[in-house]
């Protein structure tokens, strides 16, 4: 070692301690960077920990808005669907409906009781009171068409609602059963009735819309005819490409302008200058049922202070067909 620190001198001695120290300050440096290196690992590290967690936080409140997003929208469309069930227009039409049958059904209670009592009292006049019957049969009379209107506007949703069974019907004794109904109606207001029923067997159809049916004319014929006056009935089979049943209603009473003809089949229409009060749904929904028996109801007739005459038309089939 001594020879090689000779042989090169002293300049070779200091170079090898430069050599060595700068080794030495380059570890250092080596050293003093992997620290430096390693916090800065360690400080990305935890920012990206960082990051991480406010990514997961981040997540999980847009999971939660999500999910409370969601919360309304389910709220929402409740709510929209209570409102659009409260609005809706069959919902309402059938509250409308029930509505209307309690109170027509408690109404024509409160009418039946109150024609029966008039007819009980008049039975019990003696016959030195004439001005009396008059006034208690006039009771009778408007309870009766009262009664008459609140069937019909039950009877109207009914129409609609119901698909009808058809099955053989005994015409004459249908009638009679209607002309039975009618008569203390026609009594209490003077007028007669007369029915001519011709040869007609069975025919197929809706009982208890035929009934209504006829009655409603009928009614309306008495209503319309003057003290005294008298109402025919005939009844007929015409023959043609079809055969058909033609029930024909004649009044004398005050008749209808040549304007009102069609008029008075629409609904809440009544002809101009009648005197006798109405709800204009009678020949509405006498038509209505005709049509849906598969025939019709018409003015064939009216003139003014002669009267009217109208036909329920109704298609025909041979019990044998049946």
């Amino acid at each position: 070692m001594a020879a090689w620190l000779t042989d090169y001198g002293p300049s070779n001695f200091e170079a090898l301690l430069i050599l060595l120290g700068g080794a030495v300050l380059l570890l250092a440096g080596y050293r003093l960077l992997r620290r430096r290196w390693q916090e800065e690992a360690r400080r990305a590290a935890s920012a990206l920990a960082a990051v991480q967690r406010r990514s997961n936080q981040i997540e999980n409140e847009l999971a939660e808005a999500q999910r409370l997003r969601e919360l309304d929208e389910a709220r929402h469309q409740s709510e929209l669907n209570e409102i659009r069930t409260r609005h809706d227009p069959a919902h309402i039409k059938a509250l409308q409906d029930h509505l209307q049958r309690v109170i027509a059904h408690e109404f024509v209670k409160g009418l039946h009781f109150i024609a029966s009592q008039s007819q009980e009292t008049a039975a019990a006049l003696r016959d030195d009171q004439p001005d009396l019957r008059d006034k208690v049969n006039e009771i009778y009379a408007k309870a009766h068409e009262m009664a008459q209107h609140a069937r019909n506007i039950v009877g109207l949703p009914d129409l609609e609602r119901h698909t009808p069974q058809r099955e053989m019907v005994n015409l004459r004794g249908l009638l009679e059963g209607v002309l039975k109904e009618l008569f203390p109606y026609a009594e209490a207001r003077g007028v007669h009735l007369q029915i001519e029923y011709g040869s007609l067997g069975p025919i197929l159809t809706v009982r208890p819309l035929l009934h209504q049916l006829c009655s409603n004319v009928i009614h309306n014929a008495v209503k319309y005819s003057p003290k005294g006056g008298v109402v025919q009935i005939a009844v007929r089979l015409e023959d043609g490409s079809e055969k058909r049943v033609v029930i024909e209603v004649r009044d004398r009473g005050r008749g209808i302008e040549a304007r009102d003809h069609e008029r008075i089949f629409q609904l809440n229409v009544r002809g101009d200058g009648l005197a006798a009060p109405g709800s204009g749904l009678g020949l509405y929904y006498a038509r209505k049922i005709a049509r849906l028996l598969g025939g019709d109801l018409v003015l064939v007739e009216s003139k003014v202070n002669e009267g009217s005459t109208f036909c329920i038309v109704l298609p025909y089939e041979p019990p044998g067909s049946v």
